[in-house]
């Protein structure tokens, strides 16, 4: 990226996404939010472990006890 765009993006920041709680009507709006931050900070998710992170913090309800049955069963 060059520096001229790197600092006319400074003042730019992506808008808060709301946490997903397992509605299936809500998924694409969630995906598409996640796949936007993911894209715009390439670095601060350099691992799949740090996208995992990122996006089972923005999980409630339902889709949070599945993200913790999904731990649960592949700690053993």
């Amino acid at each position: 990226m060059s520096e001229i765009i790197k600092e006319e993006a400074k003042g730019y920041k992506i808008p808060e996404i709301e946490k997903f709680s397992g509605l299936p009507e809500k998924y694409p709006i969630f995906m598409a939010a996640i796949k936007r931050q993911l894209w715009a900070s390439p670095n601060a998710f350099s691992t799949d472990h740090l996208k995992i992170s990122f996006v089972s913090a923005h999980l409630t309800d339902s889709a949070a006890l599945w993200f913790e049955a999904q731990l649960d069963a592949n700690s053993n």
